[in-house]
């Protein structure tokens, strides 16, 4: 294997374990907050579906925080 195509790979692990390391912290960040939310307004389907959103997506609840008028103000 070449020196350019070992060093390529080397970059390709690196920047997909930092990905991973920042999704990882947002999704456990975002699982906190949904169960914040809890005590905070909304409806317990929104509260609900927040839960499972931070659970299954993770970092992606926060648009649902964001876009959400009602949820956890």
């Amino acid at each position: 294997m070449s020196e350019k195509k070992k060093d390529d790979e080397t970059t390709t692990v690196q920047v997909f374990g930092i990905f991973m390391f920042v999704w990882i912290t947002l999704g456990l960040s975002a699982f906190v907050w949904s169960i914040y939310c809890f005590g905070k307004t909304g409806s317990m389907l929104q509260k609900f579906i927040g839960l499972l959103m931070a659970v299954f997506f993770g970092p992606l609840f926060f648009l649902m925080y964001k876009f959400s008028p009602t949820y956890c103000k």
